[in-house]
């Protein structure tokens, strides 16, 4: 009886496996890619010739009624736009120049080719809705130039194994946006050829879904680079808090999502500043906006950023001639946008002639300690007020408002909500987030825009912001009135 080796010959086979791999990586690629079997892939979906995608959640929701879906589209498009035009104002009185919002498209959708046969492009339906807005004149759409680009040359123009854009992907989405800025600024100076060019490279590139990835890791090659063609240009990058330097050169050093990096380069072609709220796929765009402006504040996208007080602070006190975001397309029917800027405020100096405010009706996760004086105890404080009686909004010109963290002087995130007579309960809709020092002070309820538009309110409710954030707070004065 022969001798039967098991562990040399599944060694054996196992070399052979890794040898058929090695040499055949292209085959197994196609292979997994015309299966599922890489939907537990770590967010990663393996693509045809190794190009990679990653996994996305749709917003979308299928509908039997598609009507009923488009109406829901252009429901949130409109509000994204009045949004986005009180934004505008916002941002014009307080010395912007120019404020756009710069959409870059998924990868999948200018290349659905090389995506598995069971996965499916998305849609660009949100974005032509908002687009489409009558008077829209904010948003730019890089959809149509780079699928344009795209039949012109050969060249990537979204790395395959990375959500980002190359730099040739990076120029077009940018160019874009040059051209809806010089439409109404003529005295801006663009990059030119004569300024920068696209160099060939030969560097081997790893991107962030191929690291991700679980099953396959391929590794692609990094074809072109920006090259700046003026000897005069210098570059210093700083966090923008600590005021530590981070790279000096031309090199961009990774920002993370909490830091704001500044960009300042001698030999810019604008004397100005601009604000950048960036998302992960524009992040090779940097290279051309430090090289357009002198001095470039850049800022992680988040939901939340328009309302954030870091935000607010920045626009009041570093006053930025520009202020761009670039967002990916599966963000820009985001809720985040649908909110409005904070309304106008002022130091009270008189009192209001009346006040419309009667009694607290409830409270939430808050624990009364003394008269007005509440201790936070979760996540969602408020208080419920009724009104002396339903009142319209006109005959409601201000709030004045008086709320103290007992623990520090820090500013306090707060939410002010109304309830209109014919509707069942609160809405973020019918809401407006501001942030409020430890004084007294008065809100012109007739800067925020749905305020004006309320019938009759009966009642109001004051939010808090949770434990974390202040844990002792006071309401010393709560007046509606005019």
């Amino acid at each position: 009886m022969k001798k039967i080796y098991i562990l040399p010959t599944i060694a054996l086979l196992f070399t052979i496996l890794v040898y058929f791999f090695v040499a055949n990586k292209e085959l197994v690629f196609t292979i997994l890619a015309e299966t599922r079997l890489n939907l537990n892939n770590n967010g990663v979906i393996v693509g045809r010739e190794g190009w990679l995608y990653a996994v996305e959640l749709s917003k979308e929701t299928i509908s039997a009624n598609k009507e009923m879906q488009e109406k829901k589209l252009q429901e949130q498009a409109k509000k994204i736009v009045m949004a986005s035009e009180s934004w505008n104002q916002y941002l014009t009185k307080r010395g912007v120049k120019e404020f756009k919002i710069i959409i870059i498209p998924n990868k999948k959708s200018i290349y659905p080719e090389y995506l598995p046969p069971w996965a499916r492009a998305d849609s660009q339906e949100s974005i032509n809705a908002i687009i489409s807005q009558p008077g829209q004149n904010l948003y730019i759409d890089t959809f149509q130039s780079l699928k344009k680009y795209k039949q012109q040359t050969s060249a990537p123009l979204f790395y395959k194994t990375d959500s980002l854009l190359t730099a040739i992907g990076s120029e077009k989405a940018f160019n874009s946006l040059l051209e809806n800025i010089t439409l109404t600024n003529s005295q801006m100076k663009l990059p030119t050829k004569n300024d920068y060019r696209l160099v060939p490279k030969d560097t081997e590139f790893t991107g962030s879904l191929s690291s991700k990835s679980r099953f396959f890791k391929p590794t692609e090659k990094e074809l072109t680079d920006f090259q700046y063609l003026s000897p005069n240009i210098s570059r210093q990058t700083i966090n923008f808090d600590s005021k530590k330097i981070l790279s000096l050169g031309f090199s961009m050093p990774d920002i993370q999502t909490q830091e704001i990096v500044e960009v300042l380069t001698q030999g810019a072609l604008n004397n100005k500043k601009a604000l950048w709220i960036q998302d992960t796929s524009s992040v090779k765009m940097a290279q051309l906006m430090s090289i357009t402006f002198k001095d470039l504040l850049i800022i992680k996208w988040s939901d939340s950023i328009l309302t954030s007080p870091k935000f607010l602070d920045i626009v009041r006190s570093w006053k930025p001639d520009y202020v761009f975001f670039t967002i990916n397309q599966r963000n820009a029917d985001d809720n985040g946008f649908t909110r409005f800027p904070p309304p106008e405020m002022f130091e009270a100096n008189s009192a209001l002639k009346e006040n419309n405010i009667e009694t607290i009706v409830s409270t939430n996760d808050l624990e009364r300690l003394s008269e007005g004086r509440y201790e936070v105890t979760g996540g969602d404080p408020y208080i419920v007020f009724n009104l002396k009686r339903p009142t319209k909004s006109i005959d409601m010109h201000y709030l004045n408002i008086y709320v103290n963290c007992n623990e520090n002087n820090n500013e306090l995130p707060l939410q002010f909500f109304w309830q209109d007579q014919s509707k069942p309960s609160f809405s973020e809709e019918d809401s407006t987030t501001f942030y409020i020092k430890s004084k007294s002070q008065i809100i012109d309820l007739f800067t925020v825009p749905r305020w004006i538009n309320t019938e009759l309110i009966s009642k109001v409710r004051l939010d808090f912001p949770s434990e974390q954030h202040c844990k002792d707070v006071s309401i010393k004065q709560l007046v509606l009135g005019h």
